[in-house]
């Protein structure tokens, strides 16, 4: 996919460049750049692999729910099956 905006994680100068260039757009200009944005993103978040790949990330937090509160019940008692 290629991306209206692409901002590099740790390139400072990069990002302070591509703010400028948005700066220096006419607001009409900016308008229509964050429409473009906007349905880019719209299409991503309709991709099929995307919505698997989310529906796996919330799987995982689920177990990972499910984990902590079966090890906070199982340590909340102690040998004698009492809570402390």
């Amino acid at each position: 996919m290629n991306l209206l905006l692409e901002l590099p994680s740790d390139d400072t100068e990069t990002v302070l460049e591509e703010v400028a260039r948005f700066r220096k757009l006419s607001p009409e200009a900016r308008i229509r750049f964050l429409s473009e944005l906007f349905q880019e993103y719209q299409q991503f978040l309709a991709n099929p692999s995307f919505s698997d790949v989310a529906a796996a990330l919330a799987e995982e937090e689920e177990l990972g729910r499910k984990a902590i509160k079966e090890f906070v019940a199982r340590h909340s008692e102690n040998s004698d099956g009492n809570a402390r």
